[in-house]
């Protein structure tokens, strides 16, 4: 999803996570997208807090700003489930 909004060039930052090196190696190369490894386990909401939780020890996101979440998720290598969300950073 990070390549779609990479496209738009939104004057926003797009931090981007990927569970493959190579796939974060492989967004490296978007225009405007920092990505980052991350392992994903549990739900996609724990996910998502431990996502704010990372991007506020950098300092790159503070408490209440409004991010827009957006995902994919492969359950089966042949479906793709996508999700956009607006949430507050906690």
């Amino acid at each position: 999803m990070a390549n779609f909004l990479s496209r738009l060039r939104p004057e926003c930052p797009i931090f981007a996570f990927a569970d493959r090196q190579s796939v974060r190696r492989r967004m490296n190369l978007r225009w405007g997208v920092t990505p980052f490894r991350m392992s994903f386990d549990g739900s996609p909401e724990d996910n998502i807090t431990r996502t704010f939780r990372f991007l506020k020890v950098r300092k790159l996101v503070d408490s209440g700003d409004l991010v827009v979440v957006v995902s994919d998720i492969r359950p089966e290598p042949s479906e793709v489930v996508r999700s956009i969300q607006v949430k507050h950073v906690l």
